[in-house]
């Protein structure tokens, strides 16, 4: 600032509001705030857990994964499931799938086992490798 006035092409406004510290996990990892996207509530943790287990309940799903840089988690208190993206605007899944079923059916079959957990969202489910049995 230059005599009280914002630099030279920022439009003037109010001062910033001070923000609040945030918290940090263990290993120095930022914690959402309450109400935040990331946070979560003992019901979030429990639906999240409840999707991963009926998801690898599947027959043709080897594992959850967590995609190639690791995006589709959700963060609970504890850890975080890997292969579930549990958002506002919809439910992300990311699965290794065993060989020899049409992946198409095999995604319809883990919207089938998710059901109504996924509370009305649309549920996106991602194939990303394939297990080959020896």
């Amino acid at each position: 600032m230059n005599g009280g006035y914002p630099a030279e092409g920022t439009p003037p406004g109010p001062p910033a509001e001070p923000t609040e510290p945030v918290q940090t996990g263990e290993r120095g990892e930022s914690a959402p705030r309450e109400g935040e996207r990331g946070a979560s509530t003992g019901t979030e943790d429990e639906l999240v857990r409840d999707i991963a287990r009926r998801v690898e309940g599947c027959a043709d799903v080897a594992e959850l994964s967590g995609g190639p840089f690791g995006t589709i988690a959700t963060y609970l208190p504890g850890g975080r499931v890997r292969g579930i993206a549990l958002r506002d605007d919809g439910l992300d899944i990311a699965v290794t799938a065993r060989y020899g079923t049409p992946l198409p059916e095999i995604a319809d079959r883990i919207r089938e086992a998710v059901g109504q957990a996924a509370g009305g969202r649309p549920v996106n489910v991602r194939i990303d490798d394939l297990q080959v049995s020896t």
